[in-house]
């Protein structure tokens, strides 16, 4: 005689295995949302700090060519979805410098510029001729806002 125990099968069966399937959709649901979040922190910190780059060398140009930088804030794609920032000089000595470190920026397409202007002016003091306000906010956490005074 033998005993129904010893004949069983030692595999996993297809009810375990959707148990575990579920058990781990989930956890993931859980998850999904905190890595999201985490994305949009991150591309945030670095929207952010390539803005305040591209302000800081655009008065720094102005002051070594003794020129006049205009940073451009432009939008493209159906409602603005892209934008990027641009740069122009203009000045005598234009010539013989260049424009050393004057990049154009393409923000993260979650990342949306809101601004006073469309653009800012900096004399060759470095000085801005139109002072404003550009604020960065997340499109996919409109809770994380980043606001830069240009003075």
């Amino acid at each position: 005689m033998h005993s129904s125990s010893k004949n069983r099968s030692q595999g996993v069966t297809l009810i375990e295995i959707l148990l575990i399937l579920g058990l781990l959709v989930i956890i993931t649901s859980f998850a999904a949302p905190s890595f999201s979040s985490a994305t949009a922190r991150a591309n945030m910190r670095v929207a952010s700090e390539n803005l305040q780059y591209s302000i800081r060398i655009a008065r720094n140009t102005a002051r070594l060519t003794e020129s006049k930088v205009t940073m451009n804030i432009l939008e493209e794609g159906p409602g603005g979805q892209t934008q990027r920032i641009t740069f122009s000089v203009s000045g005598p000595s234009l010539k013989a410098i260049g424009q050393p470190g004057l990049q154009e920026d393409r923000l993260p397409v979650d990342i949306k510029l809101v601004s006073d202007y469309r653009s800012y002016e900096f004399d060759a003091r470095g000085i801005v001729q139109n002072p404003g306000v550009i604020t960065l906010v997340s499109r996919t956490d409109e809770s994380l806002i980043t606001s830069f005074n240009i003075e």
